[in-house]
Parts: C-alpha cells; structure tokens; sequence
C-alpha cells in the first residue's frame, strides 16, 4: 500500500517541480542581475538578491512558527553569511573594472612618484 495521499504529486514529481523551479529561479535572477550591473554594481545586486531570497524563504519556510537552538541559528547565520560572500565574489567577477578608479588610481601613483 502506498503512503502517497489522493491528490497529492508523488515524490518523483515533487522532486522534478523542484529543480524545474530552481533552475527557473536561476536564470530569472542572472537576467534581472545583468540589467542591474550597470546601475549599482555587484554590491548593489548582490544585496538585492539576498534581500529578495531572504523575502522569499521568510514566506515559505515561516520561521517564527518554530524555534532555532542556538547552535543552529548560529550555523545558519555562518551559512547565509558564506554563500553571500560567494554570491558577492563572483559577481564581482563578471563585473569589469571601471575605466575612471583605474584611470584615477594612475594618475595619483604618477603624481605621487614624481613628488
């Protein structure tokens, strides 16, 4: 007999939904990400798509109806804080260098070596 109730998607297709939905998820955020390049760099649309991820799993996951221990708030806290510091890095990386700090940067080594 099995435990799946009527009406309700099995594990296969719950699980197909999901990386269906991830993957969208994905590629909608590194869309909207480059549109956002140019107006407020990395920074700027890292800090965006965690506030909207943190939106995100505030509805769905409802943490005020449970507890955290401490150990795992604290886990969780490290945790949120690495894949945004990965998030950050490698945006930076797509983002080229603006030709105005490189170009300031220059003169102000050239100034400052004739002195």
């Amino acid at each position: 007999m099995s435990d799946e109730r009527p009406g309700r998607p099995s594990g296969r297709t719950l699980a197909l939904l999901t990386l269906v939905g991830a993957m969208v998820s994905i590629q909608f955020g590194a869309s909207l990400a480059r549109g956002l390049f140019p107006a407020i760099g990395p920074e700027g649309t890292t800090a965006l798509q965690l506030l909207l991820a943190a939106a995100i799993l505030w509805v769905v996951w409802r943490p005020w109806r449970t507890r955290l221990a401490v150990g795992a708030a604290r886990a969780l806290g490290l945790y949120g804080a690495s894949l945004g510091c990965m998030n950050l890095l490698f945006s930076m990386g797509f983002f080229p260098a603006r030709p105005e700090s490189v170009q300031r940067t220059f003169v102000l080594t050239k100034s400052s070596a004739t002195r």
